[in-house]
C-alpha cells in the first residue's frame, strides 16, 4: 500500500500536553481523522465521544501516556501503532511518544483480529504506511522537532509519483 499524504496539525485538538496530527489525502480531498469522525458519528456518537473526550484530556493534562491507549495495534512492536477505543470502536494513531500523536482512521471492531476485518486492516495499514514514512524521514533528518518538542518540523508532504498502488 503506497499512497500520497501530507500531514496535518490539529490546532482544534491539540493543547498544552500533546499535539495532534492526522494525514491529508489529496487523492480523497480529506483527512484520515475527518472521515473516521464522518463514518462513525451517526452510529457510534457515545463511542465517538468517549474517545474525543479522552484526547482532549491528553492534549490539556496527562499527555500521551502510554497506558492510555491499546498497544502494539500494528504488526510489529516498535512500530508506534496504537489505538483509541470505546467499546468495540477502534481510532488507530501512530504514538511518538507523549507529546505527539498522528491520528488514523478506525472503525467498529466486530472480529477477534483486526486483520480479519477489511476496513480495520486498510485503516491499521495506512497508519503503519504513514508511521514508516515518517520514521524514515526523521531518521534522515527531513522531519525534526520544534524546540519545545510539541511540533513536527520539515518536509511533511509525501509525495510519491511512481507505483501508487
Amino acid at each position: 500500500m503506497k499512497f500520497n499524504f501530507k500531514i496535518v496539525k490539529l490546532p482544534q485538538i491539540s493543547g498544552r500536553r500533546t499535539t495532534f496530527y492526522t494525514a491529508y489525502l489529496p487523492d480523497e480531498e480529506t483527512t484520515l481523522f475527518d472521515q473516521f469522525l464522518e463514518n462513525t458519528k451517526t452510529t457510534h456518537l457515545d463511542e465517538l465521544k468517549n474517545i474525543l473526550a479522552e484526547i482532549q484530556t491528553m492534549s490539556d493534562k496527562t499527555g500521551a501516556r502510554e497506558d492510555l491507549f491499546k498497544k502494539y495495534e500494528g504488526i510489529k512492536i516498535g512500530e508506534g501503532v496504537y489505538a483509541f477505543f470505546s467499546k468495540q470502536l477502534r481510532l488507530y494513531c501512530f504514538r511518538m511518544d507523549n507529546c505527539l500523536v498522528l491520528l488514523g482512521g478506525g472503525g467498529w471492531k466486530t472480529v477477534a483480529k483486526w486483520q480479519d476485518d477489511p476496513i480495520l486492516a486498510k485503516e491499521v495499514n495506512r497508519v503503519r504506511f504513514i508511521a514508516n514514512e515518517i520514521d524514515k524521514r526523521i531518521r534522515n533528518r527531513e522531519i525534526k522537532r520544534s524546540s519545545n518538542e510539541m511540533e513536527l518540523i520539515g518536509d511533511l508532504i509525501f509525495d510519491f509519483d511512481d507505483d501508487l498502488d
